[in-house]
């Protein structure tokens, strides 16, 4: 007689039991409805949002690099060299600020969808649909991640790393492709070393075969050689462009200083901009402690624990350097930060039968949520990164002083922006050699120092000027103010006369226009060679 087997006994490999019915449905459209959210506020930030000067110093490197000229050996980049390669495969198609900020908008949305989907996953409904909430909720954020930076990329490397070590596919491919996403991280971002590190030794560890240690092995390896091949092409360069440009703002300073900053200024500032998502951390770690299931559940999928770990090593990193807007550095780190503190939070609190099992509890997790949500969108407010198209912080207004490059120079011609690059990007041409990095690229830099590194002092630039290379040259207040700045490595105020008299020497004043300075509008200044006019 054949007798029919009872199920299994629950394994405590296996998920928690998902809630189900009406529940289930509600959790969903929260948290689809989260990343369409998150999808629809960053589209709107592609065409409405304020402008930020790096952006054009982000997306002309990429068009050199698909010209096949290296970051760090043949110009400045003082970024790890893998978003110069994202963010340029669709410039070379079309110089475009409004396509890097859709570069951007893909990555970010892909970013939320795959940290709902891993918290839905490893946590339940409920879970998902927080994560959705939350990343949507977050405006500030979401300006940030449409910015052309290196942030979307970051939080969609992590959102990697996390869904691959969660996935429940073979380990042989999985744990391959998070060596694989922590390794773009670092050559996305050098605080990217922290998650590498813990990535690769977990891995090699632990691996349960012979095949994922060999195959996490060989991306070690490969990923290994082809980042050392970009730095070690010129190791004074990269050194320069990675580590000094980065603690320019603490050059100097003793250690008494450096500490003094990071309690009186930038702890302070975390706290002040992020009480809510700090409370989320605090309350996570806390739970690792008080709650043995959650423990349980860390030990049976260490990447939430990798990822958590990775991103606490990157905020140390960027709390401890000379960097100049800590708090917006760390906007990259919240959506993992978010994901990995609520799935915690949800092993630690949620019911073994559900959150309906006991209402009372979920109401107060629910609210709680809520409340955070509500709080993010508040504060910090985003009201002034919206901008109309006739705003001088709107990417219309970069295009339109662009736009007039264009008509006044001819292809071929190169141009001087230095904080209006993103107006120089828009029109196409390119802009003077060592001059990549915006207005970073004057430096009070010894001649020598200047042109090892593809950078530019006020002789050099004066001399660019005196030999009339550029067709047509855009200043603005900011570069003003700059030129007359006392230097970083010196006592002594540059000689902005320098400048402007070379500038006299073969330039006329054609246009006037407004762009955005650093905090407010900025009067932009469009030159023409004497051969131009």
């Amino acid at each position: 007689m054949v007798t029919e087997q009872a199920p299994p006994a629950a394994c405590s490999h296996q998920p928690r039991p998902p809630e189900v019915g009406r529940g289930a449905t509600t959790f969903g459209v929260v948290a689809v409805g989260g990343v369409l959210a998150y999808a629809v506020l960053s589209l709107v930030f592609v065409f409405r949002g304020r402008l930020n000067a790096d952006e054009g110093w982000y997306l002309y490197p990429g068009r050199l690099v698909w010209r096949g000229n290296l970051p760090y050996r043949d110009f400045a980049f003082p970024q790890m060299p893998l978003t110069a390669y994202v963010y340029g495969l669709p410039q070379t198609i079309h110089a475009s600020l409004t396509l890097g900020r859709v570069t951007s908008t893909v990555l970010g949305v892909a970013a939320v969808a795959l940290f709902v989907r891993v918290a839905w996953r490893q946590a339940g409904p409920a879970a998902g649909a927080a994560v959705g909430l939350l990343l949507a909720a977050f405006p500030v954020g979401v300006y940030n991640l449409t910015l052309t930076k290196t942030y979307a990329l970051t939080a969609f490397l992590l959102a990697v790393v996390l869904a691959a070590f969660t996935s429940p596919g073979r380990t042989a491919r999985t744990w391959p492709l998070a060596t694989v996403a922590a390794i773009a991280l670092l050559a996305t971002r050098s605080t990217g070393l922290v998650l590498v590190a813990l990535v690769v030794a977990w891995c090699l560890w632990h691996a349960p075969d012979r095949a994922t240690r060999r195959n996490v092995a060989i991306v070690t390896v490969v990923g290994g050689v082809v980042l050392a091949a970009f730095l070690l092409a010129d190791v004074t360069a990269a050194r320069y462009d990675l580590v000094t440009f980065h603690n320019l703002l603490w050059h100097g300073a003793d250690p008494s200083s450096r500490a003094e900053t990071i309690v009186q200024d930038r702890l302070p500032d975390w706290l002040g901009d992020y009480p809510g998502y700090v409370a989320l951390l605090v309350a996570a770690v806390g739970a690792v402690f008080l709650s043995a299931r959650l423990r349980a559940y860390l030990h049976r999928q260490p990447g939430v624990a990798i990822v958590g770990l990775a991103v606490l090593g990157a905020l140390a990193a960027q709390l401890t350097t000379g960097e100049w807007a800590p708090v917006e550095y760390a906007t990259p780190l919240v959506p993992a930060l978010v994901t990995v503190a609520v799935i915690m939070l949800s092993h630690a609190l949620r019911p073994d039968d559900g959150w309906s099992s006991r209402r009372g509890l979920g109401i107060v997790v629910g609210g709680a949520v809520v409340a955070l949500a509500v709080s993010t969108v508040v504060h910090p407010g985003a009201g002034e990164y919206f901008t109309g198209s006739d705003n001088p912080g709107s990417v219309d207004a970069a295009n339109r002083v662009g736009n007039s490059l264009a008509d006044h120079t001819r292809d071929g011609d190169e141009v001087l922006t230095l904080w209006a690059q993103p107006a120089g990007l828009a029109s196409g041409r390119d802009n003077v050699s060592d001059v990549t990095v915006g207005v970073f690229s004057y430096e009070d830099l010894s001649t020598a120092d200047a042109r090892d590194l593809h950078y530019v002092n006020a002789e050099l630039l004066a001399r660019t000027l005196r030999d009339g290379r550029p067709a047509a040259v855009v200043l603005t207040g900011i570069d003003d103010l700059v030129f007359g700045f006392t230097g970083t490595f010196s006592d002594r105020a540059q000689d902005r006369q320098l400048i402007l008299d070379a500038l006299g020497s073969r330039y006329q004043l054609v246009a006037r226009d407004v762009g955005w300075g650093a905090n407010g509008p900025t009067p932009v200044r469009i030159y023409l060679r004497d051969d131009r006019r």
